[in-house]
């Protein structure tokens, strides 16, 4: 039989002719407990691991808006607005060095924590674009400043004003159709902890959906 499943812990997505998926769901049934089967249609979207896999009349679409708002309810995120006084929408993730300065409160600190894990997800799921911020801000968590908390507030606020952004797949891509691109900053960091470590980073496109990802800095260090 021929089919394509994916699995994450107690999650799994397959995919294959009707008759195949099935038969497979049959057997897991009679192993485990499962849950009722879900199937990904036109009128159906099925949520995998907080992303929403949706199809259309011409693609196919990976939608994770919903997260987005858990996240924005669980990090309380529209009081820290009123709170901060902060209306303009972010344009970047990231836009500003990250200097030390005051440290956090423990509540601080753990809010910072659940704010970079939530983007992390983000980022390795479907928001390369938060790939870069992701990395530059995790590199502060051994001590956490002020600096790291607006950061990381501004990364959570882009990723809000941007829930719509999708990665799509139009269902006529072929498979040959790979491009590869990849860039470094060489050295540009001038944070002290960074140590003018470079930032390395590459992306695996095909058709119009980026496939793999990833953005972080060298273990190789230029300054000490």
């Amino acid at each position: 039989r021929r089919l394509l499943i994916l699995t994450y812990v107690d999650d799994c997505y397959v995919q294959g002719p009707a008759e195949s998926v099935e038969w497979f769901a049959a057997q897991l049934n009679d192993r485990f407990m499962c849950k009722s089967t879900n199937y990904l249609t036109h009128d159906n979207s099925v949520d995998f691991l907080g992303m929403l896999l949706k199809r259309g009349s011409e693609s196919m679409y990976i939608d994770m808006s919903q997260y987005i708002e858990a996240m924005w309810i669980n990090l309380k995120m529209a009081e820290a607005e009123q709170k901060l006084k902060l209306k303009r929408e972010p344009e970047t993730p990231i836009s500003n060095p990250i200097v030390p300065d005051s440290e956090l409160t423990k509540e601080e600190a753990k809010w910072v924590l659940s704010a970079l894990g939530s983007i992390g997800w983000l980022s390795m799921c479907s928001r390369p674009d938060l790939r870069y911020a992701h990395s530059r801000i995790s590199q502060h968590l051994a001590k956490p400043t002020l600096a790291v908390m607006r950061a990381a507030i501004q990364a959570v606020r882009y990723a809000y004003y941007t829930k719509y952004l999708v990665i799509e797949q139009k269902y006529t891509q072929t498979q040959s159709e790979w491009r590869c691109y990849s860039d470094s900053d060489h050295a540009g960091n001038a944070e002290i902890q960074n140590k003018r470590r470079s930032q390395l980073a590459y992306v695996i496109m095909n058709g119009t959906a980026p496939i793999s990802w990833s953005s972080k800095a060298s273990a190789v260090q230029l300054y000490d």
